[in-house]
């Protein structure tokens, strides 16, 4: 195994020594490794394609001694990458390649390299929602609140207010207002008996101060009121008011003159001696309200005028089920009702998320959230809006039907 001269003795056919030397020159077979690094693919040179890493296939050759010489190859195969960069803006975006889009793209690409050198192909998934802006035109009179907050009492046209519009980029709302003025004044009349008022051709009969309101030249309240001085004869009079339209409550007060006794039939087989009384009705609808006075001496004088007590609840329809499926029938979860002012409603889904809000009584619920539509099941609503003077809430659920 080893190159030099080596003898051997041998004893030939004449029984002499034969001495052969052998000149021995050994060489060598050798391995090797070849290693490569390559992206998604690597062909070698034994004509193979590899698309993964390997440290099996083999190769033999012949060296320049003319021995066999075995490769081994030790392959790593790193692969090239693909991804989608997603991205929501307002009005505008700059991506990486250093453009700016203002509308939505999902055509555009980068190659970057990968730390093992391979390319990276990003493509981008822009989606571009854009701000807005509106004019808020409100006519009132005296003063107005805006929805700022602020409570103004002249014209503006330079208050601005910025809200979240649907698509979660900013809506510049600038107020537009004209405040017109209200006007009022007072006439005293001294009468004997009764008294015609001629701005409202109302016969009054007892003392008192009586307004009446018109509307001036710009759309305003115009307060007339007579301060009237009556000889004092019994003159039976009242008003009435309903403070809560969620509640048939009416509050009676007794305007009568020169009486000492009052006595109340208020349509429904209730009466009362109280002089300024309030009364439940059972049920909404038109009563015939008449008030009985009488004085010191005996006399007496009546009244009667229709109450019309109504209950918001009679009028105020909410469905327990909508199916929003494109056929053009029942498309939207709405309220109905023509009694509600404030009003406000919200949607949960089953985990408590708030997917649909309004404050608009007209704008009903298509089923979607985030223009995705909803699954098939049960949501929870919440509905507040104002009676009256008194905020009233009320909670159920609606299916939505797919």
């Amino acid at each position: 195994t080893t190159s030099g001269a080596y003898t051997y003795t041998f004893t030939n056919a004449a029984g002499c020594d034969s001495v052969h030397t052998l000149n021995a020159t050994i060489r060598y077979s050798n391995t090797g490794t070849s290693t490569v690094d390559a992206c998604d693919t690597y062909t070698w040179v034994d004509g193979n394609t590899y698309t993964s890493s390997n440290n099996s296939a083999t190769m033999i050759y012949t060296n320049i001694l003319g021995c066999d010489s075995l490769v081994t190859l030790d392959l790593t195969i790193n692969n090239s990458s693909a991804s989608t960069d997603s991205q929501v803006h307002c009005d505008s975006y700059t991506w990486v390649n250093g453009n700016t889009y203002t509308s939505s793209n999902n055509t555009a690409t980068y190659m970057y390299q990968t730390i093992d050198g391979c390319d990276s192909l990003v493509t981008l998934d822009l989606t571009i929602k854009y701000s807005n802006t509106g004019i808020d035109s409100q006519v009132h009179c005296d003063s107005y609140t805006w929805v700022d907050g602020n409570t103004y009492i002249s014209s503006n046209n330079s208050a601005t207010m910025i809200y979240t519009n649907i698509l979660g980029c900013d809506s510049v709302v600038t107020l537009n207002l004209i405040i017109n003025q209200s006007t009022s004044s007072i006439t005293s009349v001294s009468s004997c008996y009764n008294y015609i008022w001629p701005v409202s051709g109302q016969t009054y009969t007892s003392s008192g101060s009586y307004n009446d309101t018109l509307t001036n030249l710009i759309g305003c309240d115009s307060v007339l009121i007579l301060e009237l001085n009556i000889f004092p004869t019994p003159d039976a009079a009242f008003i009435h008011k309903q403070f809560n339209i969620c509640e048939p409550v009416i509050s009676f007060t007794n305007t009568s003159y020169s009486y000492s006794t009052s006595y109340w039939n208020f349509g429904d087989d209730i009466s009362s001696q109280h002089t300024n009384p309030i009364h439940t009705y059972d049920d909404p609808g038109e009563y015939l309200v008449t008030l009985v006075v009488a004085n010191i001496l005996g006399c007496k004088d009546s009244v009667s005028s229709y109450v019309n007590p109504i209950n918001s609840d009679e009028n105020l329809f909410i469905p327990n089920s909508f199916t929003p499926n494109k056929d053009k029938l029942n498309e939207l979860f709405e309220t109905y009702s023509d009694t509600l002012q404030d009003y406000e409603i919200w949607i949960y889904d089953r985990w408590g998320e708030l997917i649909f809000y309004s404050d608009n009584i007209e704008k009903g619920w298509d089923g979607s959230h985030k223009d995705r539509a909803c699954q098939h099941g049960v949501y929870v609503w919440r509905l507040q809006y104002l009676c009256g003077e008194a905020i009233q809430t009320k909670i159920g659920i609606v299916t939505l039907i797919r």
